[in-house]
């Protein structure tokens, strides 16, 4: 494969801001979702299937025009040493930080879910530089610089969220005592008289928000240091069928609870996201970013996630906090 430019093209600009805008739809995308189908698992589990079948679709197309790649998928899939990494990045890729961010964002608004989502790479960034992962290459004073900026602005949108969900007020109609640790407890908006949400739900929203992108920063230093000659398309393969093992696992084993009839299956805007979930981010964004890898570099694709914020906070303001009495 040939080295990457380095610059982009209009082909490259394109999938450039086209990833950037699916990257920052992602916290509106599961705003909408969690809104109609109540449970993290459950939105896990929907968009699983249709993401691992477009791999499949994808490997198959791939296979049928280079024989090289049919060969390096089948090396992939029959290297059993290669299942503890597909395995662990099925829990710490996807799984784990998908889950963290989707209870987060069921109190936080999508614009403090995205602003956590690009300081990803900053935190990748530290821990790459730890001794026992690597012990050279010292951060720029550049970087420094900008990752003390974003720091400020993590702090700044971090607190701005937390006021705006902790100011809102709401019926609360008194749930039972057994179901106050329910994902699916819901509320009634009014003028009110009480707030939506307690203390104990910010702060373990706001936690489950930076637990999420650190284990996404770590699942990036894994897998740089253990991928070797894995395709993406064959980890794509792997890493959901994982992760949706883990999800299923983990719904089995918590509580059931009494809900499932409150879940709106035909909610249009649910749907919507969870197809959005599944082609999109769940594959498409896959398809974009080894594209921009081979075109202009690791370094200049990663500054792509630069407009998640942006495009996180004009669609959430666009399509929830302009039509819709947040909460």
């Amino acid at each position: 494969m040939a080295d990457p430019r380095g610059y982009f093209t209009t082909g490259s600009l394109i999938a450039f801001i086209f990833l950037g805008i699916i990257r920052g739809s992602f916290p509106v995308a599961i705003y909408f979702a969690l809104k109609a189908y109540l449970s993290p698992s459950l939105v896990f589990l929907l968009r699983t299937p249709g993401s691992l079948t477009l791999y499949v679709l994808l490997m198959i197309y791939y296979s049928s025009r280079d024989s090289d790649l049919k060969e390096t998928y089948s090396k992939n899939l029959k290297t059993l040493r290669n299942y503890w990494k597909f395995a662990v990045m099925g829990l710490i890729q996807l799984a784990a930080p998908y889950l963290l961010f989707m209870y987060g964002l069921r109190f936080l608004n999508p614009t403090t879910g995205g602003v956590y989502m690009a300081a990803a790479p900053w935190i990748s960034v530290l821990l790459e530089r730890l001794p026992f992962v690597r012990s050279t290459h010292p951060v720029q004073a550049v970087k420094v610089a900008a990752m003390v900026v974003g720091a400020a602005g993590i702090v700044l949108v971090s607190v701005t969220g937390i006021a705006t969900a902790a100011n809102k007020e709401c019926i609360d109609p008194s749930p039972k005592a057994s179901d106050t640790h329910n994902w699916t407890k819901s509320y009634v908006i009014s003028n009110g008289t009480s707030p939506c949400y307690t203390h104990k739900d910010l702060t373990l929203s706001l936690l489950s928000l930076i637990g999420g992108s650190f284990i996404w920063s770590v699942s990036s230093v894994f897998w740089r240091a253990h991928r070797g000659n894995i395709h993406y398309v064959s980890s794509g393969i792997a890493n959901n069928i994982f992760g949706g093992i883990f999800v299923l696992i983990l719904s089995l084993l918590l509580p059931r609870y009494d809900h499932m009839n409150e879940v709106q299956w035909q909610n249009g805007s649910a749907v919507f996201s969870v197809i959005f979930l599944t082609l999109m981010s769940g594959w498409l964004a896959a398809v974009l970013l080894d594209y921009l890898y081979a075109e202009v570099g690791l370094l200049v694709t990663n500054r792509v996630l630069c407009l998640v914020p942006f495009v996180a906070w004009f669609e959430d303001w666009m399509f929830i906090r302009k039509f819709k009495v947040w909460c």
